[in-house]
């Protein structure tokens, strides 16, 4: 969603995306305009979408450029990763997630598929008989001891090798490098009024959030982070975070990857 969005556009997302008020409304209430936009003189405005212009357009040249070229020097991890997939366990090497995307159009954000088939009806038959882990599941969105993992699916997302796929969604500019984590259609109830400002900005690879305690980090504050990152966002700033990014990557325990 661009930044000339007006507030009857977050009404009208709100509508579509919210079934019923949000359970983190209370910490999302401040976040975005009380009333109308701010006016800004003619010369303003020119310089900040000159300025947003040139931003965006330098965000794109570093998405295709990364993307290429990770697509060429990891071809033989993702070789190998497929191959391992399917000696692991039955069922295809991919799985297409389906995920809103910037100015809420929808697309699939592909994966290596990490889990059993049918895994779906596992985790609901874990959440029902478990309270424990159905309040982990809550509160983080995530199962440190994920039954549906299969051995290497557990490995592949440590690593975060599962992701690789989405080279492709960046390449051909569904997702960026850098950017706010992919949103499930579940994420809309969670996310509340909050996640019109989020879509703003195309989903990421990595993000703010992974690189600030990632699945260690309760889903209010994913939410606070990748609402920051929407507002900031900058090429030097996701340089940063692909630093931070490469670090993490050598030891993600440390970091809360599991």
């Amino acid at each position: 969603m661009s930044s000339s969005a007006r507030p009857t556009d977050t009404l009208r997302l709100r509508s579509r995306l919210v079934a019923k008020p949000s359970r983190l409304q209370p910490v999302l209430e401040p976040v975005g305009p009380a009333g109308p936009w701010p006016r800004l003189r003619p010369a303003t405005a020119k310089t900040l979408a000159n300025r947003d212009r040139w931003s965006l357009l330098s965000i794109r040249a570093f998405d295709v450029v990364v993307s290429l070229v990770g697509l060429v020097v990891l071809f033989p991890v993702m070789l190998a990763v497929a191959i391992a997939i399917k000696l692991d366990s039955p069922g295809p090497v991919l799985y297409g997630s389906p995920r809103i995307g910037q100015r809420r159009t929808m697309f699939r954000a592909w994966k290596f598929r990490s889990m059993w088939t049918g895994a779906d009806a596992e985790l609901a038959a874990l959440l029902a008989r478990d309270p424990a882990a159905r309040r982990e599941f809550e509160t983080f969105h995530k199962l440190r001891r994920d039954p549906r993992l299969t051995p290497v699916g557990a490995v592949i997302r440590r690593t975060s090798l599962d992701e690789l796929p989405q080279l492709f969604n960046v390449l051909i500019g569904e997702m960026s490098i850098v950017g706010p984590r992919p949103k499930l259609l579940r994420d809309a109830e969670v996310f509340g009024p909050a996640l019109v400002h989020v879509l703003r900005v195309k989903p990421g690879l990595t993000g703010l959030w992974q690189v600030s305690g990632r699945n260690r980090l309760p889903i209010r504050d994913q939410i606070a982070l990748d609402l920051q990152y929407a507002r900031t966002r900058t090429l030097a700033g996701d340089l940063r975070i692909c630093a931070k990014t490469l670090v993490q990557i050598w030891n993600p325990g440390k970091h809360g990857a599991y």
